[in-house]
């Protein structure tokens, strides 16, 4: 698996020297393993001796894509995240100039922050989740790992906070942003901060299914020790 996970979007064809630096295996390991993936098609081999994924990983991969569908992923994310949050969640796309909403869990509580599917919001109304939109349109690489998590409070709205992160698929493209949302009086530090630390774990997560790269993963990894640490030293 080491040795699959090695290939991405930006080094899709790899000699066996930088198999044997990425991995950390010895050349004579991986002649060996990488033999069995070629036999299964799993690896290919060029004719100028480096190798790329075969046709066996990219079925594999369409049957996982189909597997994981896209609504049913999101679903289940923000309804987990109202479940462990007891606050709202939802998933947002950008259209143009604005952000929808295609996935929403409301919280039990008798005072909520109540939204809705179809909900069509301009970024320049302000608010986590179009921050989180502009921040990361240009992808991840140059960002830092603090950055992840954008919060708002009482900005578009006197009485609503949320804090909202990215969410990258294939190619590490910015497929959507997922929010926690709920009256101001509730979105203190501490409870922002538990809030910002299960947030990246889910968006981490959210774009491993959707086919993020390892190096898009390994941001996220980072960043989810970053938050998780702010949690505790609290």
């Amino acid at each position: 698996m080491a040795i699959l996970l090695a290939f991405t979007v930006d080094n899709n064809v790899l000699s066996l020297a930088q198999l044997s630096d990425i991995t950390g295996l010895y050349k004579s390991t991986l002649l060996r393993i990488i033999s069995s993936l070629e036999r299964n098609e799993m690896l290919e081999r060029r004719p100028d001796g480096r190798y790329r994924l075969g046709t066996s990983s990219i079925y594999l991969g369409t049957v996982a894509r189909k597997a994981f569908g896209f609504g049913e992923v999101v679903q289940t994310a923000v309804a987990e995240m109202s479940e462990t949050t007891g606050e709202s969640s939802g998933f947002f796309v950008r259209t143009g100039s604005a952000r929808l909403g295609i996935a929403f869990s409301n919280s039990h509580r008798q005072v909520r922050h109540q939204v809705e599917i179809g909900q069509l919001l301009p970024l320049e109304q302000g608010g986590a989740a179009s921050r989180a939109f502009l921040a990361f349109e240009a992808g991840w690489r140059t960002a830092a790992v603090a950055a992840l998590v954008s919060r708002s409070h009482g900005e578009r709205d006197p009485d609503l906070a949320a804090v909202a992160a990215p969410v990258f698929g294939l190619e590490d493209k910015l497929v959507g942003v997922l929010t926690v949302s709920g009256p101001v009086n509730r979105f203190n530090d501490e409870s922002a901060n538990e809030y910002s630390a299960k947030l990246v774990a889910m968006v981490r997560k959210l774009s491993l299914q959707l086919g993020a790269t390892p190096d898009c993963i390994s941001f996220l990894n980072r960043a989810s020790a970053h938050f998780s640490d702010n949690r505790s030293a609290e």
